[in-house]
């Protein structure tokens, strides 16, 4: 019956849900889809039937598309101290931000004691990102020693600041 439907070009989520109001059987959707991937496995042809043929990549080998920022230490360049997580003052930073929305928040995890630190950002950017963390620095100092962060384009402003040293 499964199959039949289908080579009449309904959807696995037609199928299923075609059967269910007939009371004929309750069957996932996800089920025929499984049931499509065996069928084709021992060569059958139900996967041509589908509106949608899924196209698999390889996942190896991708290349960065956020941009590369040259001169940018590797993280095996640590101090060997940072690693040991023996010494407070060792931090590591990344941003958050809300799906599709502008909303964003830095982090800065000290790597020691797990001390957590988290302001908002303005908006998603190098200079907003600079302007707060140097904020936030300056209201601490004494806690920091080393900052970490990630191959984010947010942080390729890093090297510079909106003010004077810290």
């Amino acid at each position: 019956m499964v199959e039949t439907l289908l080579r009449a070009d309904l959807s696995p989520e037609q199928v299923s849900g075609w059967l269910a109001r007939r009371g004929l059987l309750q069957i996932s959707h996800e089920t025929i889809y499984q049931h499509i991937r065996r069928d084709k496995a021992c060569a059958g042809d139900l996967w041509r039937r589908l509106r949608h043929r899924p196209k698999y990549r390889k996942r190896y080998g991708t290349a960065e598309k956020r941009g590369r920022l040259a001169g940018k230490r590797h993280i095996s360049e640590r101090p060997p101290v940072v690693e040991l997580r023996n010494e407070v003052g060792h931090w590591e930073m990344d941003t958050v931000s809300g799906a599709r929305t502008k909303h964003c928040v830095v982090t800065l995890v000290e790597r020691a004691t797990g001390c957590l630190l988290i302001a908002k950002l303005a908006n998603h950017t190098k200079a907003e990102l600079n302007r707060r963390v140097i904020q936030l620095i300056r209201e601490q100092r004494r806690l920091f020693k080393t900052i970490t962060v990630d191959n984010g384009t947010e942080f390729h402003g890093s090297k510079k600041s909106n003010g004077p040293p810290v």
